[in-house]
């Protein structure tokens, strides 16, 4: 969670983030980062299932 924090931290700095008033730049700095974000969580996803090991007969074992 602290990791977590921190990276929102350095977005928004990174993205010129000011709570008084916030430029078009930074939210779309801010958009950008959350659809990177969830596109890379896709990915590590897919990674995952692609290379997890799977038990048993992968092409579906049938009774003899």
């Amino acid at each position: 969670m602290a990791l977590g924090s921190a990276l929102a931290a350095f977005v928004l700095s990174f993205a010129g983030y000011v709570p008084d008033a916030v430029a078009d730049a930074a939210r779309a700095d801010i958009r950008s980062a959350d659809f990177l974000v969830a596109g890379a969580q896709l990915a590590l996803q897919a990674v995952a299932v692609w290379f997890w090991p799977m038990d048993g007969d992968w092409q579906g074992a049938r009774p003899n």
